[in-house]
């Protein structure tokens, strides 16, 4: 098991950035920004006003072989995130469900919170653990999701400002 953090400069309050982040809108722009081909998202129903409950299927910008799709079930790659947005708290929680029938040999869970700097900006912070279980590989596959994570994470501040010119685009 891998735990692993990530924290990103984001320049907007963290009031301002939480409006936006994990939206289904944010998240159709942003997607080709941070390297996936599209997000596609499904609100939940939630007990809790305080709670947005959503699903969130990602498909990477990944080449696959075409074989191992086949094995996978896929016709296009993709993972699905399990999300809790809890509005009061600025955390959002996730539980990923990795495009295998085994779900038990690949674990995935993060929580992520925005912690404020100043009226101008704040950090998003991201803590992944990871769990795969696949003899003699598991720490293979551990490792290459943290790569992955933190290049994704890194165009993170590039893809809010161009949503934020985008929203300003729209304004005009």
């Amino acid at each position: 098991m891998v735990k692993h953090s990530v924290k990103k400069l984001i320049p907007l309050s963290r009031e301002e950035y939480w409006k936006i982040i994990f939206t289904d809108d944010f998240d159709k722009f942003t997607a080709p920004l941070l390297k996936f081909n599209k997000v596609e998202t499904e609100t939940l129903p939630s007990e809790d006003v305080n709670i947005v409950k959503r699903t969130a299927k990602v498909f990477p910008d990944y080449d696959i072989p075409h074989a191992l799709l086949h094995l996978l079930g896929q016709e296009e790659f993709h993972y699905v995130d399990h999300q809790e947005k809890n509005l009061l708290n600025y955390t959002m929680n996730s539980n990923t469900m990795p495009p295998l029938s085994h779900h038990d040999i690949l674990k995935i869970s993060t929580h992520q919170h925005i912690e404020p700097i100043d009226e101008h900006s704040c950090y998003h912070v991201l803590e992944t653990e990871i769990h795969c279980s696949v003899l003699l590989l598991g720490h293979l596959v551990e490792k290459a999701i943290i790569h992955g994570v933190e290049n994704g994470y890194d165009l993170l501040p590039k893809a809010v400002e161009a949503y934020i010119a985008h929203l300003n685009s729209e304004v005009k």
